[in-house]
Formats: structure tokens, sequence, C-alpha cells
């Protein structure tokens, strides 16, 4: 079987590493920027995620009817990738362009989940700046600060479209920047809800659904939970065990969510990435909805689970997860994510992280002739993950390796990386 991943981030990197350890597959090709570490385990073929006839026409060449298509972003679903290769006769993993309005579209999400019921934030949506201020300013930081909001662009915009501001001046500069910046001039004004957040993952068929381990990512840039927002400085899990009944109700949720789009009728096979807020009350709201694994998300999860993915994927991509079952390792992982501030820098340290016991995967890195690494643009460029029998020792491993690896210079006190130092602490 031969497997073709749209994508070439860590999160591609984790699905690549994944297929391969597969005994149903004996080749993998993945598509979009070259990647150094991918191309290690996988093929690339230079054509863009976004050439939909290029795509399909090799997956028809190469790959065949047999052979199996996983999207890992969100750009390609949302564009309408899965529709073309069904229509191509081709088995692919993701929702249609209909179900990836989920994720598109923050509105649409809201008011498909409102009309069956879901819970999520109090929000209104603006097409206009003058508008979203004004509301701002009659209903949110009228006690201080306590009263707070978040704002949200009603589009793709690559984790960073939500700003949560901590006072009335940063929230009226945040509606500022996303009207600058928002090609649709769409933004929503959700209220702020405190509470412990998870990322609850699953595979869908369409009818039925496999819930995946329970994690936590950090979206702040800096430590203690700081700074803007990205996409995605770490993570860790399981979080929850499967028959806590805070999973629980997260996954009865999820289940209604897949429902709605059923009797929408709209097509969904793929993963179901719930991002959840529980409040004081105990209750997991939905803060936002992706339509593919998350990133760095995605690192933890494919690394906890036992079971064949591709057998999993596979089934799901048919429509038939009934006869399916996932095996969970009984372990903890962290990912710890390494990011850089421009292309270039020589990367050193891999080979001492690995033997710390760490996998790496690579976000934006390239292979030079003399079998050396370097950066390849600026923000996340590595993925350390590691395993370990609790979160403490799956974190010492994670960050036994990081501390090995430096861009730029050889010695890490002297480089241009940076990596949070609080992923996986659980005061979080």
């Amino acid at each position: 079987m031969r497997v073709l991943v749209i994508g070439s981030g860590a999160r591609e990197h984790a699905i690549v590493f994944a297929c391969t350890r597969s005994e149903r597959v004996d080749r993998v090709y993945y598509c979009g920027l070259e990647n150094g570490g991918i191309s290690m385990i996988a093929r690339h073929i230079d054509i863009s995620p976004d050439d939909f006839e290029g795509l399909s026409r090799f997956a028809n060449e190469k790959i065949g009817k047999d052979g199996l298509t996983i999207v890992g972003p969100e750009a390609p679903l949302a564009r309408g990738i899965v529709d073309r290769f069904t229509n191509d006769g081709l088995v692919i993993l993701g929702p249609s362009e209909l179900g990836a309005g989920m994720e598109r579209s923050k509105y649409f999400c809201h008011l498909l989940l409102g009309k069956y019921g879901i819970q999520t934030a109090p929000f209104r949506a603006f097409i206009s700046r003058t508008g979203a201020k004004e509301y701002i300013k009659e209903r949110y930081f009228l006690n201080g600060n306590g009263n707070r909001c978040v704002i949200k662009a009603d589009e793709l915009m690559a984790g960073k479209g939500v700003l949560v501001p901590n006072n009335l001046e940063e929230a009226l500069k945040a509606v500022d920047h996303l009207f600058s910046i928002c090609k649709d001039k769409l933004i929503l004004v959700e209220d702020y809800i405190a509470g412990n957040e998870y990322s609850f993952t699953a595979i869908t068929d369409g009818k039925r659904m496999i819930p995946f381990a329970a994690v936590r990512d950090y979206k702040r840039q800096f430590d203690g939970d700081v700074g803007p927002n990205t996409g995605g400085q770490g993570c860790f899990g399981p979080v929850l065990n499967f028959a806590d009944p805070t999973f629980v109700k997260m996954a009865s949720i999820a289940e209604r969510v897949i429902f709605a789009l059923g009797s929408e009728r709209i097509q969904y096979r793929g993963f179901l990435y719930l991002g959840f807020m529980v409040d004081k009350e105990g209750e997991p709201i939905i803060l936002e909805i992706n339509v593919r694994l998350g990133d760095p998300e995605a690192q933890v999860i494919l690394n906890l689970m036992d079971s064949d993915p591709v057998e999993l994927f596979a089934a799901a991509a048919k429509g038939d997860l009934k006869d399916m079952r996932v095996r969970w390792k009984n372990e903890s992982c962290v990912c710890v994510v390494i990011s850089s501030s421009r292309a270039g820098y020589k990367i050193y340290g891999l080979e001492e992280a690995s033997k710390e016991g760490a996998l790496v995967f690579h976000a934006r890195t390239k292979r030079d002739e003399s079998a050396n690494f370097h950066t390849n643009g600026e923000g996340r460029t590595l993925s350390v993950v590691a395993s370990g029998k609790s979160i403490e020792d799956a974190r010492s491993i994670a960050y036994n390796g990081a501390r090995h690896i430096s861009f730029w210079r050889k010695n890490p006190s002297k480089g241009k990386q940076y990596y949070r130092k609080d992923i996986a602490f659980l005061d979080k």
C-alpha cells in the first residue's frame, strides 16, 4: 500500500513516521515545501498542496485506488481537495469542503452548533470595526479587567487569528489589527471562558467516532502563558483517562457535532479536533473546532497510539469504522517545540537529542549535500517528543533532548533557538 501525505510540517512528519511503521505500507510520499527531516523517511514530490489537479494526477499514477491520501493542514481541506479526490475515485482522509467550513469560518461553526443546541461561548459577529468597538465598550472590562473577551478572525489564520486582550485598550487595538489583516472583514467577539483547557481529538467515518487520547497544548509564545498566540509551543498527554467523567462529556459533545454534520448532509470523514474549556461547574464548552490533527497535538497523540494508524485512517476514509479498535500505550508523552527567528541557521545536536531517547520531528528544515540540517524559515522549526512512564519522566527526556539542540552556534547557550521551559508542568 502506498500513502501520500499532503503537507510538510512537523505534524506531517509525525504522520509520515507513523505510516512508515505500518506493515501495510511499502512507500510514503509527501508534498509541499521540501522538509529535510521528512525526506529521510519518505519521498518528496514537488507539487504544491494547492495544485489539486497535479496531486490527483500523481495519486492516480503512483498511489492508486488501493492507496490512501492523508491531508495534514487545513487550507487544502478548506479549498475542497477531498471533493476533488473523491470525484476522481481516490481514497482520501479528510472532510469535504463544506465540512471544512467548521474551521474555515468560526461564524458558520457557531451557527451550526447553536442550531443543534451545542454550547459555545456567547458571541457577536461584526463587519465593521466601529460596531465591534462599541459592543466591546458596552459589554467588557466594565469592572476593571475581570470581564474579558476573545476576538477572532472569521477565516484561516494559521493559529494566529485569535487575540485575548487583557484590558480595553488592548481589545480596541485587537479589533483594528484583525480588520487590517482579514480578507473577509468579519470578526467575532466572544465572552472569555475561564477554566481548564483540553484538546480533544477523534476520528470519524461520518457516522461512528473513535476518540483519541486527550492532551493539552500551549498556545502562548512565552513561559507562563504570556505573549501572542501561536500555532502551539508544546503539548503533553494524556491528561484524562477514557473513563474520566469530563472525557465522557467531551466525547458525548463530539458525537453531537458529528450528528449535526450528518443531519445537514455534510460529508465528514477524518479527524475532528475540539478545543474545550471546562468551566468552574465542570462543564466542557467548545472554544474552537479544527478539521484536522492539531500541531503539536499530532506529535503526542500518534506517539501514544499502539495500533496500526494506517488501518484506522483507511477505514475512516472508506466510511467504515464499525470493527475498528484502537490500543493505547500505557505511557505519557511530551512535545517541546523549538523555534527560529529566520532561515539559514545550521542546526546542531540532533543526534545527541536522539541519544537521550527523544524523537525530533522537523517543521522547517533543509538538508545540505553534507547531510547538515539548517533552519528553513521563521517560527516553529523542530518538535522534540519523548515518552515515559509518567509525565515527569517524559518531560525530563524531552528537555534533556531539547537542551542539546542549537541553531547557528554549536554551544546551545550561544545559539539562536527558542523554546518554552514550562511545558507539561502540571500547574498550567
